[in-house]
């Protein structure tokens, strides 16, 4: 810890004007991608996308900003003398950061999920979802840490060890199975457009 507080350099103005950009950064991203972005939720596939590529893209893209998000905000709580909690606009912008972790947790599953709908499960995208959780789970922890201190890291890898382990003691393969022949099924009764696609998620 007092290795910590000697980091403790910059003011607070200086990572208050970065979360403020950071934030105003995916608010101007957010509205100007809004049909690309809820189409999931909708259950409408983009003409220029297959579900495979739809489903990737939001996978990768709520990574890369819960990555970028939490990065900055463990750096500005470790960097700024003045401590996130006792500052009502460093706390704010540090729960906006989050729950846009959480907003593009839910864009990524539905991706996922209008994906799975189409051509079942598999064990890869059963991994997805589990990734997809954990984001939200530790972004959740972050804004409850940043309202009162716990130990939310801890609690978020515990939280993410249970849900692994109740992951393995299901039966993925009859789901995946079960799945795979209610999306075979589907298409063989006249669900034309669906066609598949090798990706990471397969």
């Amino acid at each position: 810890y007092d290795a910590f507080d000697k980091m403790r350099l910059l003011p607070r103005q200086t990572p208050l004007v970065a979360l403020a950009l950071l934030c105003g950064l995916y608010l101007v991203f957010f509205l100007s991608q809004l049909s690309y972005l809820t189409a999931g939720f909708a259950g409408v596939l983009p003409e220029e996308y297959t579900a495979a590529e739809y489903a990737r893209r939001g996978f990768f893209e709520m990574l890369q900003i819960a990555l970028v998000n939490l990065s900055v905000l463990a750096a500005a709580a470790k960097l700024s003398r003045t401590p996130l909690r006792q500052s009502r606009g460093l706390r704010g912008l540090g729960i906006a950061l989050c729950a846009s972790n959480l907003l593009f947790a839910a864009i990524a599953f539905s991706k996922l999920w209008l994906y799975i709908s189409r051509f079942g499960l598999t064990s890869m995208r059963v991994l997805a979802g589990y990734a997809i959780a954990v984001v939200a789970i530790w972004s959740a922890l972050a804004i409850a840490s940043l309202l009162r201190p716990f130990g939310a890291v801890v609690w978020g890898v515990r939280l993410a060890a249970v849900l692994f382990c109740l992951l393995c003691l299901c039966n993925i393969d009859g789901l995946v199975t079960a799945t795979q022949n209610q999306a075979t099924k589907e298409y063989l009764q006249g669900e034309t457009g669906y066609y598949y696609t090798n990706s990471f998620m397969d």
